[in-house]
């Protein structure tokens, strides 16, 4: 098997310089041995390009604040996914590619965000962020109240917590009561014709 020049690398870190990152390179290729990408920060604009998914080592993504739009594929091994305020994020592939060892996912203030797929294949899933998700609404979200691993999930500022009619509201009681091994709910939602009962 033919060395690549980037098999040196464990961690890359740009955050020190992401005032100078503007753009990556067309290809990620020959970097192997990456575990941790970490470009938070950066003014990246654009796709991240399907050969991030030829990182197969690659455990911890980084993409804190860049100025993205999409993700073209996921590496297949990554644990830790943090995309807090990517604001212009419109297009991530399906996360069923990563159910077997995804377990942190941070989409807070992802603002053009619409949908997530396949979040409900990920069993490994401990931790979500999606609070200040305010393009996505219910319908948009996969089911994930049967994922036993799942920990925390923080949901304020979405409208994923809102009620229309108490309809969501009703509904959540019965959910909630599946969620078996979850230490933290965070819901801040808006309810609208809340009914002490």
């Amino acid at each position: 098997m033919p060395m690549y020049p980037g098999d040196f690398y464990a961690q890359l870190y740009t955050s020190s310089m992401s005032h100078t990152i503007t753009k990556l390179p067309e290809s990620f290729e020959g970097l192997g041995a990456l575990v941790c990408l970490d470009l938070a920060g950066c003014k990246i604009q654009g796709s991240l390009p399907s050969s991030l998914g030829s990182l197969t080592a690659l455990t911890t993504l980084n993409l804190q604040g860049t100025q993205m739009v999409a993700i073209e594929a996921f590496p297949p091994s990554v644990q830790h996914l943090d995309m807090f305020n990517c604001r212009y994020v419109i297009r991530l592939p399906c996360f069923s590619t990563l159910k077997l060892c995804l377990k942190y996912l941070n989409l807070g203030n992802c603002e053009s965000l619409t949908c997530v797929q396949g979040l409900e294949y990920v069993t490994s899933l401990e931790e979500i962020n999606l609070a200040g998700c305010t393009s996505m609404v219910p319908t948009s979200m996969p089911n994930i109240v049967h994922n036993r691993a799942l920990r925390m999930c923080g949901l304020s500022g979405s409208n994923l917590g809102v009620a229309y009619d108490n309809t969501w509201f009703e509904v959540s009681i019965s959910l909630i009561d599946s969620f078996m091994s979850i230490s933290s709910l965070i819901f801040g939602c808006k309810f609208t014709n809340f009914v002490n009962t």
